[in-house]
């Protein structure tokens, strides 16, 4: 059974990996191919139709599909939750529609009024909002197949739907030269393909009529995650549409590239290993010294976020120029500041397993709400007057108070032995070479400067003992091992006084 549940995990995990890294690899079309001004519409476009897929709880019917599949009794109720499901969908997508007949356009003037360069913002809007319409026709029955722990099938259909859409954006964007519109529209045919494909695979699996008891049931679970998706959706990128009132699209799709690359460091240090360690947390609960453990597991994850974080900070200037050119050069200034704000709720993340293993997720939706409340009041406060920056402290201030206050609740539930001074030592240290390194220039000198900083970060960890005597060991044992395996007949060496 572990050997199962493990196959599984590797197939999901690899394939959001992959998925991750192959939306990276379109940056350089993007950045080449649309202007700053340009990138910033396209970023306000993909937040906004994100804003109301929440609003009109698109995830939280995907969440309810699952969690009732999961616990269904027998292939008739299974049949009935999906009928269900695909009815709520269809009944708040036209719900939508009707809406949209009414708001768009004074949303769209709202939005768009300042912009002379960028023609039928109207259309465009109504192009991003249709690519959410027709994304859960993909989704919920790849939400089915993961629940029937369809590995295989689920990251086939993910991956050619992704390699499709690859395709066609480089054809439009870069051989038609298209921009925004053909980003808009490989997007749109690809969603519109596979979602004819996913949903008639899904239901020549057998269908039933729509259960009522299931419809309220489903009805009740969405409607309660709507506040932390809007909350969510504040937290990351509310800062984007009060920047268009006060500031020009330019400076908009400079920090959206800056915010993208921050928001990369978490997703290829933090996510994997939560992964990981989210499916080990509930058995370790009952360990004697679990507090203990869970504050060096705590350490060990944070300790890589930093060093990822260290890594893009100080080679970001390089990876931009790279991708796209002197235009976009000021993103890295946001990148340092915005690193450490995405640790702080990296950090609240960890801590929210407390929520979890106690069954009080009830609490979390206040933490979330103060959270959105200060951030909404930063952003307020600075965004008029300062622009970007204010933007960029605003989310440094709003994610502290966010790990602050998860803090102070996780702890009274279940209390972590956090070690502060190695935590704090790292910061320090992150910041100030950092620092250093935006005096280094963009070129083969400035490069290997930044290794060599990089270098220094992991020495002076180590000699200032900011990793901890059993990680140590671990390191230790691990660069015996490859000693022995590159030496296989010298001399073991002794590294223990290293420790």
């Amino acid at each position: 059974m572990r050997g199962l549940f493990l196959k599984h995990a590797f197939v999901y995990g690899l394939c959001t990996v992959c998925i991750q890294a192959g939306n990276f690899l379109l940056l350089p079309l993007y950045l080449r191919c649309l202007t700053p001004a340009e990138y910033g519409v396209l970023e306000i476009l993909s937040r906004l139709s994100e804003n109301i897929a929440a609003l009109l709880m698109l995830n939280g019917f995907k969440q309810a599909l699952f969690s009732f599949y999961q616990q269904a009794n027998g292939n008739i109720q299974r049949q009935q939750i999906v009928a269900t499901a695909y009815f709520l969908l269809i009944c708040f997508l036209l719900f939508g529609v009707f809406l949209l007949n009414i708001f768009l356009e004074p949303m769209s003037q709202l939005l768009f009024s300042n912009i002379q360069q960028i023609d039928s913002s109207y259309n465009l809007l109504l192009l991003a909002i249709f690519i959410i319409f027709l994304e859960p026709f993909t989704l919920f029955p790849l939400t089915l197949l993961q629940a029937r722990l369809q590995s295989g099938t689920y990251a086939s259909i993910l991956i050619c739907q992704f390699l499709i859409r690859v395709t066609l954006c480089i054809f439009l964007v870069r051989v038609m030269q298209w921009g925004v519109v053909g980003i808009l529209v490989s997007m749109a045919l690809t969603n519109f393909l596979f979602g004819i494909f996913c949903t008639i695979y899904e239901f020549s699996n057998g269908l039933r009529s729509f259960s009522s008891s299931q419809l309220i049931g489903m009805l009740a679970f969405a409607l309660p995650l709507v506040p932390g998706s809007f909350c969510f959706f504040i937290l990351h990128h509310g800062d984007r549409f009060l920047l268009l009132q006060y500031r020009s699209l330019e400076e908009i799709g400079v920090y959206s590239l800056g915010y993208k690359l921050a928001m990369l460091i978490r997703t290829f240090s933090l996510e994997p290993l939560y992964m990981v360690w989210s499916s080990h947390l509930y058995t370790e609960i009952h360990n004697p010294d679990a507090s203990q453990f869970f504050g060096r597991q705590f350490n060990r994850i944070i300790s890589v976020y930093f060093l990822a974080g260290l890594s893009m900070t100080l080679f970001a200037p390089d990876i931009i120029y790279f991708l796209a050119g002197s235009a976009y050069l000021d993103a890295a200034l946001y990148i340092g500041p915005l690193a450490i704000a995405y640790g702080f709720q990296s950090m609240a993340t960890l801590m929210d397993s407390a929520f979890y293993i106690t069954r009080s997720t009830y609490l979390k939706l206040p933490v979330t709400l103060l959270s959105t409340a200060i951030i909404l009041l930063l952003y307020w406060l600075l965004i008029p007057i300062y622009g970007v920056p204010g933007a960029v402290a605003a989310t440094l201030g709003g994610f502290f108070i966010l790990f602050v206050v998860t803090y102070i609740i996780t702890q009274r539930l279940f209390p972590v032995k956090y070690d502060w001074f190695r935590i704090v030592g790292m910061i320090i240290l992150g910041i100030s070479l950092s620092i250093i390194g935006i005096f280094l220039p963009i070129d083969l000198v400035g490069l290997f400067a930044k290794a060599a900083l990089l270098m220094l970060a992991l020495v002076a960890a180590w000699l200032l003992r900011l990793i901890s005597t059993t990680d140590r060991q671990i390191v230790i044992e691990f660069c015996r091992s490859v000693l022995r395996l590159l030496w296989p007949h010298t001399k073991p060496i002794s590294l223990s006084k290293l420790i």
